[in-house]
């Protein structure tokens, strides 16, 4: 969508959400360039939360901070695990809110931000596979934002405590008086957002963190009958049932949210240093250079490269998804898991396709269709579980008597599982009929696989 068109849409606020962003009469999500809308959420609440509690976002209101009106000068968006361009909520507030604030003489810019926190990746045992991934999407991401002449600021942070801090640094560098991000739901992240948000009230910049990584945001789904009535699901089927029903009865939230605004290009000679920050090529505690080559070929980096994925599996093989995910041996997934957790693609354009490829329907319909549905709307159940039961992060299992079971460790066992030599015909076919699933660990099996 171009940077003119974007700039015609409608900031007609008629509804205002739990995220506390606000919906047009077309139902996407709306520009912050009114002084009508206002970011306000109870200092007192986000300094409760200081503690590190681990209580559901949707009931704490992470949203946005001080009460006072903060004037309008630069602002910054901090990607995360939404390394796109494309139906970014928080990447579109943040462009809104400068394309329409009253400018000073010198202007107002939008700077975006990523911070490379190998400390935390290495405790959330991230593989150097998905570092690799990620590193790869931000080159892409930096051209897609070239275009729109906003500049992407990349910086390694040793220590993870200090993620929080080293984004108000930049705001204070930048002259930033508004930090926008989408929310992640996870312990160690919603404890890092809320050091962020008691250190933003103290220097008077405002935070808003908006909800992006599920179609329907967790918290709003609760059980409707029975002894734990208004509760969190904890099986999915009865989740599932609530969610379509939920979802075709509000449709617009399908809708997506319009390309960001370009910044002037007055910022080129302004704020030149900003658009000089290389993407590193070694990163501290990961070995990118034994990421064998063909896990590249697989899975290449970009938002034009997972669109054309998603339209190819819409045309081609969506209609015996059913049949073909739980074959090893034939190519009957979308390949688009590793683009969904890394936020190159949204969930919310992924059930959209689908939804208008079955005839603008979630449920009957084309089998194949409905199936991919339902396996997305497994990804958003546990989203809904992390949310509601947050000691999920914490190694622990679901239900805790769990943790009874006694594991077995045998790293002979754990080699020839990952060689694909375990005797047993189906486990080892899902290592060793696809060379790429060798080399990735990958299981082509369907709730592994979206």
């Amino acid at each position: 969508m171009s940077s003119k068109r974007a700039r015609s849409t409608s900031v007609n606020f008629t509804k205002q959400l739990d995220d506390g962003s606000e919906r047009t009469n077309d139902g996407k999500v709306a520009g912050e360039g009114t002084k009508k809308q206002k970011l306000v959420t109870s200092s007192a609440r986000k300094l409760s939360a200081a503690d590190g509690s681990t209580e559901p976002p949707t009931k704490r209101g992470s949203s946005c901070i001080n009460e006072k009106g903060t004037s309008v000068r630069n602002c910054l968006m901090w990607f995360r695990t939404d390394l796109r361009v494309k139906d970014n909520v928080a990447l579109y507030r943040a462009s809104s809110l400068v394309a329409t604030a009253t400018g000073t003489p010198q202007g107002n810019y939008l700077f975006a931000l990523f911070i490379i926190s190998p400390e935390e990746w290495k405790s959330h045992d991230i593989s150097p596979a998905r570092v690799d991934f990620w590193i790869r999407n931000l080159r892409e991401l930096r051209k897609k934002l070239l275009e729109l002449n906003i500049p992407l600021i990349v910086q390694i942070v040793e220590n993870a405590k200090n993620v929080a801090s080293t984004v108000i640094e930049w705001c204070q560098r930048l002259n930033v008086s508004h930090v926008f991000a989408n929310k992640e739901y996870e312990v160690d992240e919603m404890r890092r957002d809320n050091r962020l948000l008691n250190t933003a009230i103290v220097n008077s910049i405002k935070v808003e963190f908006l909800h992006s990584q599920c179609v329907v945001e967790p918290g709003l789904l609760l059980t409707k009958v029975g002894k734990n009535k208004g509760k969190t699901y904890t099986v999915y089927t009865p989740f599932k049932n609530s969610w379509i029903k939920f979802v075709g009865s509000n449709i617009s939230l399908l809708d997506l949210v319009p390309d960001p605004f370009a910044n002037s290009s007055e910022i080129l000679d302004s704020h030149p240093e900003t658009f000089k920050f290389d993407i590193p090529e070694l990163i501290p505690k990961f070995s990118l250079d034994t990421i064998p080559t063909r896990a590249q070929e697989n899975f290449p980096a970009g938002e034009s490269e997972v669109h054309r994925r998603l339209e190819q599996f819409i045309s081609d093989r969506i209609d015996k998804y059913h049949e073909a995910r739980d074959i090893p041996s034939q190519d009957g997934t979308s390949s688009l898991s590793p683009y969904i957790a890394s936020g190159i693609i949204s969930t919310r354009q992924c059930v959209l396709e689908a939804y208008l490829a079955n005839s603008r329907k979630l449920s009957g319909g084309k089998i194949g269709v409905v199936k991919w549905i339902e396996e997305i709307v497994w990804r958003e159940f546990y989203r809904h579980v992390l949310v509601g039961f947050p000691h999920v992060c914490k190694n622990q299992p679901f239900k805790l008597h769990m943790n009874n079971i006694e594991w077995n460790d045998d790293e002979e066992h754990f080699q020839r599982w990952c060689q694909g030599k375990t005797g047993y015909p189906i486990v080892d076919a899902g290592k060793t009929t696809n060379p790429s699933a060798l080399q990735f660990s990958w299981e082509r099996i369907h709730n592994l696989r979206i």
